[in-house]
């Protein structure tokens, strides 16, 4: 049963690509489609996304995703196991995304972007006409409401501005921010290093150097404390 409902989940994700406006093309002969009767009722945006294939898909249909365990939730953000990124990643589309075929951030409901000079502000052009797959239409609230959910961790951390702070940036961090971004965030950054080694799971990777640099945090902290009480 629960391959079934699985499956069916999975079929229903398929139709949701409408919610960009992804529309295929090719260079090859046209391809007679199956399900000719289908009549879309939301029509493409004004923007529609155009990415090359090698033939036109069909409406509908089965996407079987071969898994060795079940998707333990299908909350985007709350998604932390392949089982659960294998799923939410066709249900759910991204302003950008990385492209496995060209290595580059490629387009998605964002039809383009720019950074600012300091790195600091990233502004994004949504795509006119892009909508759910129910046919309301996505708009920069989605957008922001959605970013606020996904935010968490220090970031989003009450009195943030009020305590100490005390950061690492390794290498092979999946963001690595600038100094700049820290000291406009933390308004009380006691420490700031850059390491040459270990990545988003530091603790496991890098254990000795990441004990370091906790020693380091808190030795900051103890020799500031000390100071003002003198």
């Amino acid at each position: 049963m629960r391959s079934l409902w699985f499956t069916a989940l999975l079929t229903a994700a398929c139709s949701a690509a409408s919610a960009i406006g992804i529309a295929s093309t090719t260079r090859a002969a046209p391809v007679r489609r199956l399900d000719a009767t289908y009549s879309d009722p939301y029509p493409l945006p004004l923007d529609t996304l155009h990415v090359r294939m090698k033939e036109v898909g069909t409406h509908g249909g089965r996407f079987v995703v071969a898994q060795a365990g079940a998707p333990r939730t299908f909350n985007a953000m709350m998604a932390n196991e392949t089982s659960s990124q294998d799923v939410t990643g066709r249900l759910f589309a991204s302003l950008v995304y990385f492209s496995r075929v060209t290595l580059r951030t490629e387009s998605s409901l964002a039809k383009s972007w720019r950074r600012s000079p300091d790195g600091l502000t990233w502004t994004f052009q949504l795509r006119r006409g892009a909508r759910f797959s129910d046919g309301q239409p996505i708009t920069s609230t989605d957008v922001h409401w959605d970013a606020a959910q996904g935010g968490g961790g220090p970031f989003n951390a009450f009195d943030i501005t009020k305590v100490p702070v005390a950061v690492t940036v390794f290498p092979g961090e999946i963001y690595r921010a600038p100094r700049s971004w820290g000291e406009q965030v933390f308004k009380r950054l006691i420490y700031w290093n850059e390491v040459d080694r270990g990545g988003h799971f530091a603790a496991n990777e890098v254990p000795q150097l990441f004990a370091e640099e906790m020693r380091a945090a808190f030795r900051s902290i103890r020799a500031k404390t000390a100071e003002a009480t003198r």
